[in-house]
């Protein structure tokens, strides 16, 4: 189970749990208002309760396939919560009949709150989910989503996915249309076919939607190839997936899933155990906070001598580029002049790196203080707020610069398919002998391809002696 649908099951599961706390006193207070001769004992209350809560967890879980409201309509929702109306009113006719052998007694008080009951659960579940779509969307974990469509069919698409509460709709591309709109019910339109794949390769996007006719697939294929380059997770219409499936260029892994009925054939180079990134969140949550800390007292006994040598700012903050292109702000202790970034385009003659990286050994912006805290890796424990925040995991890839990453080819931006992090596979793999960008990026990418748990155990245990011994920082 992922993230959203956790989260999703919490909420309905406590939604359904107030609707049944509502109903079961209030179908009482009605009936012994409106039929005053009814008398109730105390060990009657307190098994009425006890039918209620047992009859509540069976309707709860036998209906759990109708519970994802992520994309409910009004019609579906009150199918579904008739559905469970009907399942609580069955269970507690069963428990009655069994346990006490007396139906009459009960019989309008349990009809009243069941129907009291799928009352308030779907007006509870509606308000859930419009609070979820208001709310969710401005979330860290929302997921980033464009959409390339036709001008006929983006009007029912935006409307199918508005109704996702865990998706936040970025952008549209149209690829038939001779003019842009500027949206198509509230999505901004992004690109056309020309510059479509300008679009992608700039955007920050966790995942695409492609509906479009089937006459149109074979020009779409290039551009799967290099959506597949990039590690964009690639949600297709099931009657473009013939072509997909004859192309022998492509190696996704295909995953089924649907859009207000409509079914969509998911694609994504690399898929991971959701639950072991739930996991991975956690400890990176707990590894943040800890770190965060125990950092504090160090950070105060460098910041002496490192601000005695070069006056300025202690915490140097760069933007930086996340998951999937998210921009965020990373910090470090400031190792450098504070004219570093001034200096930069003077020294790019020196870089030793090929490609969109830019690293130089003995780097004349550095201090004094700036070089042992680099051998040391003390520079790095600000980041640890960045891990705690989520915008970056304790394992992952390096972020690069935004300027860096302005330079990308397609293929370069599939490094950033999972968080960045502290350490990573190039750093414990002689990064000061990795020269080419390219190597990287393969590094990066063995790293998202085949990474794990224990992938992350194996990499954070080799850290630790290639910072005790001061490898690979320059």
């Amino acid at each position: 189970m992922n993230s959203k649908s956790k989260l999703q099951s919490t909420l309905l599961f406590l939604s359904d749990l107030v609707s049944i706390a509502i109903a079961v006193p209030l179908s009482l207070v009605l009936l012994l208002w409106r039929y005053d001769t009814i008398e109730a004992s105390g060990s009657d209350m307190i098994f009425l309760g006890f039918v209620a809560a047992i009859s509540f967890l069976v309707s709860f879980f036998v209906t759990a396939t109708t519970r994802d409201v992520s994309n409910y309509s009004v019609s579906r929702l009150l199918i579904s919560r008739g559905i469970a109306t009907l399942v609580l009113f069955a269970s507690f006719t069963i428990l009655i009949v069994t346990a006490k052998s007396v139906w009459s007694a009960y019989r309008l008080y349990l009809i009243v709150t069941a129907l009291l009951f799928g009352l308030f659960s779907f007006v509870i579940r509606a308000l859930v989910h419009r609070w979820l779509i208001k709310n969710y969307r401005k979330t860290r974990s929302a997921l980033l989503t464009g959409i390339i469509t036709t001008v006929h069919r983006a009007d029912e698409i935006t409307k199918a996915l508005n109704f996702h509460w865990s998706r936040r709709l970025i952008g549209l591309a149209l690829i038939d249309a001779e003019q842009l709109p500027e949206s198509v019910n509230g999505v901004p339109v992004k690109a056309s076919a020309e510059h479509l794949m300008d679009w992608l390769r700039r955007e920050s996007l966790d995942e695409i939607f492609v509906d479009i006719p089937y006459e149109n697939a074979s020009n779409l294929i290039p551009l799967l190839e290099q959506m597949q380059s990039m590690g964009t997770v690639v949600h297709l219409n099931i009657n473009f997936c013939d072509q997909i499936s004859e192309d022998r260029k492509l190696h996704l892994r295909p995953m089924l899933m649907t859009v207000r009925g409509k079914p969509m054939l998911t694609f994504a180079a690399a898929q991971h155990n959701q639950f072991a990134l739930i996991v991975k969140r956690v400890a990176d949550f707990f590894i943040g906070l800890l770190g965060s800390i125990l950092s504090l007292p160090i950070i105060l006994l460098v910041a002496i001598p490192l601000l005695i040598e070069s006056p300025g700012p202690l915490i140097f903050k760069q933007k930086r580029v996340g998951k999937n292109g998210r921009i965020f702000n990373i910090y470090k202790l400031r190792s450098m002049y504070r004219d570093a970034e001034a200096r930069k385009a003077d020294l790019m003659a020196k870089n030793q790196m090929s490609g969109h990286m830019f690293k130089m050994k003995d780097d004349p912006r550095v201090t004094k203080v700036g070089k042992f805290i680099r051998r040391t890796s003390i520079d790095e424990l600000p980041q640890f707020w960045n891990i705690l925040r989520g915008d970056m995991s304790f394992v992952g890839t390096r972020p690069p610069t935004v300027a860096e990453y302005e330079q990308y080819d397609a293929h370069h931006k599939r490094r950033l398919s999972l968080k960045p992090g502290l350490t990573g596979l190039w750093q414990v793999s002689g990064r000061s002998d990795i020269t080419d960008f390219e190597d990287v990026v393969r590094l990066d990418c063995s790293y998202i391809d085949n990474w794990s748990l224990w992938l992350d155990f194996k990499i954070i245990l080799k850290t630790i002696p290639v910072v005790f011994k001061q490898r690979g920082a320059e």
